[in-house]
């Protein structure tokens, strides 16, 4: 207990760690690809372009949730932990498996206009905001680590982020599986293959092995390889974008992670409008994902509003 102490002493007075990028189409553009694949068309302000045409997105704002796309850890392989995600966060054993319990994203006013793909330099950091034991007996127990992230142009910042994750000793508890009472306005059922599994590994530069190695997730008692937390984060906020009114935008979202969504499997991600936004005030939805079962996966909350939208 000693040395998991000393880690979240040492976690929590790390300075932020600082990811410079540069907010050219391409990774934009190579998501889009991917979620032209599973989403419908009227799901994406920019849809793909003929194979050999020019990028339809420069000089656009960056649609929203691709920022998960841009600012990468940039650690070398040999820095990473053994399941190959990033070391800084893990606490050691024997809190060995990571899980992406949730996080909430706030998105500034302007951040759209800041946030512009014509190649401007931007700045992503990262760090440890809390990390804390939370003992449950046996192999329950756990360490919770939250992640504060932000991402600004030129000082300005245009996103807050915070990511919780969760590392536990063992398997951890079974969960029954949640329905949701409530039906959907909208839904898209898509199923995700290990190309695409891969394909979004690679453009977030990310090499947990649960997401491309099916043996060591197997390993972790799971049947599948798992969706990406932040995949799932995008196929949320881009279905429920194409559902806003003329001049409504995102402002927050809060989410948690309740069960893996795995490769192969169908899921169904659902949007039910709860409040509607008027001028000066704000608007809600409710979010979430269904697994293969009809079980919540992931469920989340949306606000919205009314501003002047970005300059174009």
């Amino acid at each position: 207990m000693a040395a998991i102490q000393q880690f979240i002493s040492s976690a929590k007075a790390r300075p932020p760690k600082l990811v410079r990028d540069y907010l050219s189409p391409t990774n934009s553009h190579l998501l889009s690809t991917l979620l032209a694949d599973v989403l419908p068309p009227q799901c994406y302000p920019y849809p793909p372009p003929p194979q050999g045409a020019q990028l339809p997105h420069f000089g656009k704002p960056l649609p929203l949730g691709h920022h998960l796309v841009y600012f990468p850890l940039q650690s070398r392989p040999s820095e990473l932990s053994p399941d190959g995600a990033d070391m800084d966060h893990a606490p050691g054993a024997p809190y060995v498996r990571r899980m992406w319990a949730g996080g909430k994203m706030t998105f500034l006013e302007g951040w759209e206009d800041l946030l512009r793909l014509d190649g401007r330099a931007a700045v992503g950091s990262e760090g440890v905001s809390d990390a804390r034991v939370v003992e449950r007996g046996g192999d329950s127990g756990m360490v919770v680590v939250d992640l504060k992230r932000g991402y600004e142009v030129d000082g300005k910042l245009a996103i807050e982020e915070v990511r919780r994750l969760v590392f536990l000793k063992g398997e951890g508890a079974k969960r029954a599986p949640m329905f949701a009472k409530e039906k959907p306005d909208y839904s898209v059922s898509l199923t995700p293959s290990p190309a695409l599994l891969f394909s979004f590994s690679a453009l977030t530069y990310n090499a947990h092995r649960i997401h491309i190695d099916p043996e060591y997730a197997a390993s972790e008692s799971h049947r599948a390889m798992l969706v990406h937390g932040p995949f799932s984060v995008v196929l949320l906020l881009t279905v429920v974008n194409s559902r806003l009114a003329p001049g409504e935008s995102v402002q927050t979202f809060d989410y948690r992670n309740f069960r893996p969504l795995y490769v192969g499997e169908e899921l169904t991600v659902c949007v039910r409008r709860k409040e509607g936004a008027k001028e000066g005030g704000k608007g809600s939805w409710d979010v979430w994902i269904q697994g293969v079962d009809g079980g919540i996966s992931v469920r989340g909350t949306v606000t919205t509003g009314f501003g002047e939208g970005p300059k174009l």
